[in-house]
């Protein structure tokens, strides 16, 4: 009778142990009571079974219930891991933001000490999104306005942030943000770069967020920035403060997925420093490696665009080129650290004392081309004659060597009209050519017709 029991047992077990390993919890309690019924069923009432038979069928079904409990372990790790798949297979893949209200109230936690998990999508379209805007701006002036726009969207696009403020740091020694926006900046535009909530975040390097309120003196400097603040991060360039990113507004449901905000703190982190590196590859490109200012063409480039903006505003311009007399003679007696040490020094007068808009060029190994906006050819004489008395003056510094070189400088002025940039610059040159002719220092010519004035 034993056998016989075994030979009802045996596959029926087996049956609700399979389904407690591969079906949610009701259907295992479920299949595994309908296998002891249909047991009890067969061994007990159609083949009539007696008392002592009744009572090992009985320890059989308990049998068959006790395989399903312990098997209700892996049915837990079976439900955590569908909810988990479930989780991610919700995350939409595609371009487009989901619904951030639906996606805020969508549960997608383990408990509750965990975060809701929120749509990254756009956030990971961010860096494709930068290489398109980096290939559009890397040749301008100065990219980091439109780079201040282009971070701006960014955040609204991706947490729906609203009065950003966006700031950088010319240099480490400079403690005054500058402010990136293409209006022309107020003073109160620039705040000092340690106090207030900034000072917080940039002295401990840690992030502040509205809705933490783990340190209430921390929220009294952000009361005193003198505008909103729900969020502030620094920006790191190699290690070095580069800037601070102000968000006034965001929404507690965004405030609450903290590790969303990080993710784009270190998103917009990596667009600043990509920028800021094509930044110093196309100053080392635009750059003389000898003499620190601009080479041949991108002199040209430059100049041909403060040219077009100061016609545009009815200003003249003057071109003077100054040539180095002697540098060659230096290089080939073999004095070559002389000659690069005065063209670095030269190079260093040159551009102390010209602006921001002005451009200097360095052609020919022994010749500085400097064009002057918004300056008469009067105004621009006068300047040329300072700068070449301060380079006669480190000239004669040089000791020996000095006594090789000689600076010669040649002016050419716009004067009432609009000339070209190669005819000022040819201008300038065939001046200088006569001015070493007649033996002079500096020969400019003050319109664009005649007025000789030598010096």
């Amino acid at each position: 009778m034993s056998l016989q029991l075994s030979m009802y047992w045996i596959p029926l077990a087996m049956l609700s142990g399979l389904g407690a390993r591969y079906m949610h919890r009701a259907g295992a309690w479920g299949l595994g009571l309908a296998a002891v019924v249909f047991w009890v069923f067969c061994a007990v009432i159609m083949g009539g079974l007696d008392t002592e038979s009744s009572a090992i069928a009985v320890a059989l079904a308990a049998g068959a219930l006790a395989v399903v409990v312990f098997s209700m372990p892996r049915i837990e790790r079976a439900v955590f891991l569908k909810a988990a798949g479930a989780s991610l297979v919700d995350v939409p893949l595609s371009g487009d933001a989901p619904d951030r209200g639906a996606a805020a109230n969508t549960p997608s936690r383990v408990d509750d000490r965990t975060e809701d998990v929120g749509p990254i999508d756009s956030i990971v379209d961010v860096p494709q999104r930068f290489d398109r805007w980096l290939s559009h701006h890397r040749d301008l002036a100065d990219p980091w306005p439109d780079f201040g726009e282009f971070v701006r969207a960014t955040l609204l696009a991706c947490c729906g942030a609203s009065q950003i403020k966006a700031y950088r740091l010319l240099s480490p020694d400079d403690n005054t943000l500058i402010p990136l926006h293409a209006t022309a900046p107020k003073e109160i535009d620039f705040p000092p770069l340690r106090s207030g909530i900034r000072g917080y975040v940039v002295t401990s390097g840690k992030s502040f967020y509205q809705n933490d309120r783990a340190n209430d003196s921390i929220h009294e400097l952000a009361g005193l920035t003198g505008s909103p603040c729900a969020w502030c991060f620094s920006i790191q360039v190699q290690g070095r403060l580069s800037g601070v990113i102000q968000v006034g507004e965001l929404e507690e449901s965004e405030l609450a997925a903290r590790h969303r905000l990080r993710l784009l703190e270190g998103t917009i982190s990596l667009c600043w420093n990509a920028l800021a590196e094509a930044c110093r590859s196309r100053v080392a490109n635009e750059t003389d490696s000898v003499a620190g200012v601009l080479t041949p063409e991108s002199f040209l480039n430059k100049a041909g665009r403060e040219l077009s903006a100061s016609y545009a505003k009815n200003e003249p311009v003057a071109v003077v080129s100054f040539n180095v007399e002697g540098l060659r003679r230096l290089t080939d007696n073999g004095d070559w650290d002389v000659a690069r040490d005065a063209i670095r020094r030269i190079s260093d007068i040159v551009r102390e004392r010209i602006r921001g808009n002005d451009c200097a060029g360095f052609f020919d190994g022994s010749r500085f081309v400097v064009m002057l906006v918004s300056v008469d050819g009067e105004l621009a004489s006068l300047i040329a004659r300072k700068i070449q008395s301060h380079i006669k003056t480190m000239i004669s510094s040089l000791g020996d060597p000095g006594d090789q070189l000689c600076v010669r400088a040649g002016l050419a002025s716009s004067g009432a009209g609009q000339l070209a940039l190669d005819t000022l610059i040819s201008r300038s040159v065939s001046i200088l050519t006569e001015a070493r002719q007649r033996g002079l220092g500096l020969l400019a010519c003050t319109d664009d017709t005649e007025g000789e004035t030598a010096t």
